[in-house]
């Protein structure tokens, strides 16, 4: 009896299970799952984490600290200055990186206060 045959079997049915689960069976690789979480939290952290993460940062007792460190840092590096204060780790939420910079874009105008308008110095 040649198992030359069997061996085959299921090397074609291995392959052809994989192709139906994923193309049609709603199966997900490990990026493909971890994209489509991102993208069904979009809508939460746009929405509604920016007042939760305005909330953390209300409640930290080390926030003028923080807002200094945030201050200090600049132009270009403020948002990733902004991620480091933990402000936007939202418990129960475990967001990437890409969401981590889309609350942080979101909470930051909550957060810190917009610069003084230029006094109006033109003759009226």
């Amino acid at each position: 009896m040649a198992i030359g045959p069997y061996i085959w079997g299921v090397v074609v049915g291995a392959a052809a299970l994989a192709i139906i689960g994923f193309t049609w069976g709603g199966w997900y690789t490990a990026g493909g799952a971890a994209k489509a979480i991102d993208t069904a939290l979009k809508p939460a952290v746009e929405n509604f984490l920016p007042a939760v993460c305005a909330e953390q940062a209300k409640t930290d007792p080390e926030m003028a600290a923080k807002l200094a460190a945030v201050a200090e840092a600049a132009s270009y590096q403020k948002e990733a200055a902004f991620i480091k204060t933990g402000w936007v780790n939202i418990p129960k939420y475990d967001l990437s990186p890409g969401n981590m910079s889309i609350l942080a874009k979101a909470c930051m105008p909550l957060v810190i206060p917009p610069p003084a308008e230029a006094a109006n110095t033109t003759p009226g």
